[in-house]
């Protein structure tokens, strides 16, 4: 995200969760605008009209890159490599990734990866597309029992 200006830009979604303080206008409608199913919409909105969000916003100033931006790359970037078979499922309706991040997937695993894509899905694609999920992650899992049998 540093470096790719169209992650940042979709990525300005987060400055109001970076900026948050305890007490501030939850701004529950923004929040929610993405979330595809009505149902579980109303269902998180009402979470966050009765529940303190201070804690669930902590995640963004503590672990997500904020403006400015254009940190250099970590001279050693093996620790972004994952060592572990992996299972990517990618919500072809998510607004807050960049397709970019899959143009050289391959490059940070050193096992097996699936990838798959779950067209009308967005961010939250476990709400959007149960079905479809949980039928993936058994796949994946029933793969990788095989492979080590």
């Amino acid at each position: 995200m540093t470096n790719d200006p169209e992650q940042q830009r979709l990525s300005e979604y987060t400055i109001p969760y970076i900026n948050y303080q305890e007490g501030d206008d939850k701004n529950i409608d923004y929040v929610v605008r993405f979330i595809c199913n009505p149902e579980w919409r109303e269902r998180i909105a009402e979470y966050l009209r009765t529940s303190p969000v201070h804690g669930m916003l902590s995640y963004y100033k503590m672990g997500y890159p904020a403006p400015p931006y254009g940190a250099p790359a970590p001279e050693d970037p093996s620790a972004f490599i994952y060592q572990v078979p992996t299972l990517i499922l990618w919500g072809l309706e998510d607004p807050y990734f960049s397709l970019e991040h899959l143009s050289d997937l391959w490059n940070w695993f050193t096992k097996s990866y699936r990838f798959v894509t779950v067209p009308g899905a967005g961010h939250w694609l476990h709400q959007d597309a149960p079905q479809k999920v949980n039928r993936e992650i058994r796949s994946w899992l029933q793969t990788q029992e095989q492979e080590r049998t």
